[in-house]
């Protein structure tokens, strides 16, 4: 199967780096960024990159993340739930 990585269309000179990791890289023929792990569309076209290139732009799409979200945030929701739960399963049983 064929991904954007292996595609001629895609301009590695234009990049967008995630917040937290990865990169997405510009698609002349879509006009957007996109990443590399991608399945290819109806306007592939193959590139003659290494494979070592594909392999590396294929990575960096699919580790592309823009969440900066720390994880005490999300800790910190988990304990909320954990103790919502908990008061409603005391007053259910009252």
């Amino acid at each position: 199967m064929a991904c954007c990585c292996s595609c001629n269309n895609l301009d590695t000179k234009k990049k967008a780096s995630g917040e937290a990791s990865g990169t997405r890289y510009y698609c002349k023929k879509l006009k957007t960024y996109v990443g590399g792990d991608q399945p290819a569309c109806e306007k592939f076209s193959t590139s003659y990159r290494s494979t070592n290139d594909i392999n590396k732009i294929y990575n960096e799409g699919k580790n592309w993340s823009n969440d900066t979200t720390s994880v005490g945030a999300y800790l910190t929701i988990l304990v909320v739930l954990i103790v919502l739960l908990i008061i409603l399963k005391i007053f259910n049983l009252a």
